[in-house]
């Protein structure tokens, strides 16, 4: 039998869980499991929603800590933690396919941040190139960013070392997540009773 509260098994004959104390619901053990089975079903689209949820804050965090003052790498860090937060708010359950999908927000998050930044400072910093005014929107600036980096408006060894740092910050905070996941679900096989 698994407890509806901390969905942890526990012998079949018991009326409290003597994991978190609290009583068991008085019903057949099918209708509990399939109950069980549908609560737990993983939400694909919202997972989906919650990650991109995720990484549109992490990203606009991002763009905004030089605003502040401060180097933006630092927001690399959080890019793996709202990211996979954001998943697991929304779908309890996450799948192979959802933690793939979260994997690729991760790493697509800090590169879209790093060229909104960069397209930031073209916009402010470049009023003129040879000659010819430089009036784009932001969108045309984005995309505008690799012929920058050419034409060496956007310092090359700089623009690759901000990256590079964001990228950085981004492996540490989803080591810190994933490593902090791995020994909760660890701890928590531990505690589970043995039954023979």
């Amino acid at each position: 039998m698994i407890c509806p509260n901390c969905d942890r098994r526990i012998p079949e004959d018991s009326e409290i869980c003597e994991y978190c104390g609290k009583p068991l619901p008085q019903q057949e053990e099918e209708e509990y499991e399939e109950e069980l089975v549908l609560e737990n079903e993983p939400k694909p689209l919202r997972g989906f929603l919650g990650a991109l949820l995720g990484a549109l804050v992490s990203g606009a965090v991002i763009v905004l800590l030089p605003r502040l003052g401060l180097m933006p790498a630092f927001g690399g860090i959080l890019v793996a933690f709202l990211v996979f937060i954001g998943s697991r708010l929304l779908n309890k359950n996450m799948t192979k396919i959802g933690v793939g999908v979260c994997i690729m927000f991760t790493l697509i998050t800090p590169y879209v941040a790093h060229q909104a930044i960069q397209a930031i400072w073209i916009m402010e910093n470049v009023k003129e190139y040879e000659g010819i005014a430089m009036n784009m929107s932001f969108m045309e600036t984005f995309f505008f960013v690799p012929i920058a980096i050419e034409l060496d408006i956007v310092n090359v060894i700089e623009y690759f070392m901000g990256l590079l740092r964001l990228y950085l910050f981004t492996a540490v905070g989803g080591v810190a997540y994933l490593g902090g996941r791995w020994r909760a679900r660890r701890k928590a096989k531990q505690q589970e009773p043995r039954h023979l």
